[in-house]
């Protein structure tokens, strides 16, 4: 048995490569991949070894493939000006630095930003509307996995499940903010659902409740004992799926207003 050597996937963990690197680099992690399911085949290695092994190479080819996802987008410039409904829109003459943190990494960009006037609110950021981006720096994705470790799970102790299973570092105060957020959203939501029978509720206070909200140590606020509950309540339900492609939805609408201005919009790396 011999310990695997992954050295060969650092690559596509750098923010610095070129898209035409990038592209080689995911071209050729598929024949890697066999190549060390194969030795590790010749040399005994265990399943659970291998098994882990995959499970970083994986999160490693993610992160790569996310990344060439934004350098395929180019820079977002629309021109010197643009026409809304409203006014015309302004190129910022510097490019702005846009972050998002997906469950594979950190990715940083930058993108052209389209405003009434230098200086001014930024109405349009055609990069991160082309993707869909939330308006806060992690991923809907992420936010949803952070989500399924706090309704069962103190924050802190969440945080280090969430890096050892993901890797790299995950702030209490990120993972309460996004549980008050997505709160608030789920309470929405749960009002439009039917109402269930009494003795259905009665049921499940224990389950619901306290199981969650009386964990040794537990001090909450009332705001934030409302968003976890409510969050928990639509995990426990058979809506969880529904609710977060509702709130996708309903953040796309909101934090990218003017997305129908990038219509015409095409990178130039796809233009050829």
């Amino acid at each position: 048995m011999k310990i695997l050597d992954l050295s060969m996937f650092d690559n596509l963990s750098s923010n610095d490569l070129t898209t035409e690197q990038l592209k080689a680099s995911l071209a050729e992690s598929g024949n890697y991949l066999r190549d060390l399911v194969v030795s590790s085949t010749n040399d005994g290695n265990s399943f659970d070894q291998v098994e882990r092994a995959v499970f970083q190479v994986l999160k490693k080819i993610g992160f790569g493939a996310m990344e060439l996802l934004i350098k395929l987008q180019g820079t977002g410039d629309l021109g010197m000006e643009i026409s809304s409904t409203e006014r015309a829109l302004s190129r910022n003459p510097n490019q702005s630095k846009t972050r998002i943190r997906s469950i594979f990494g950190e990715h940083t960009f930058q993108e052209y930003t389209y405003g009434a006037g230098i200086n001014k609110k930024i109405d349009l950021r055609p990069i991160s509307a082309r993707l869909d981006l939330p308006e806060h720096q992690w991923s809907y994705l992420l936010q949803e996995f952070s989500q399924l470790f706090c309704v069962e799970q103190a924050f802190n102790q969440a945080s280090r499940n969430l890096e050892t299973v993901l890797g790299g570092r995950f702030s209490v105060d990120t993972l309460e903010h996004t549980s008050q957020r997505m709160g608030v959203e789920a309470d929405a939501f749960l009002d439009a659902l039917p109402v269930p029978a009494t003795g259905v509720i009665e049921g499940a206070c224990r389950h619901l409740v306290k199981d969650r909200m009386e964990q040794s140590g537990m001090r909450w606020t009332l705001e934030g004992a409302r968003s976890m509950l409510n969050v928990r309540a639509v995990f426990q339900s058979a809506h969880w799926e529904a609710f977060c492609r509702q709130r996708i939805t309903n953040q796309s609408t909101s934090t990218h207003p003017n997305r129908h201005l990038i219509n015409d919009y095409q990178p130039l790396s796809l233009a050829c």
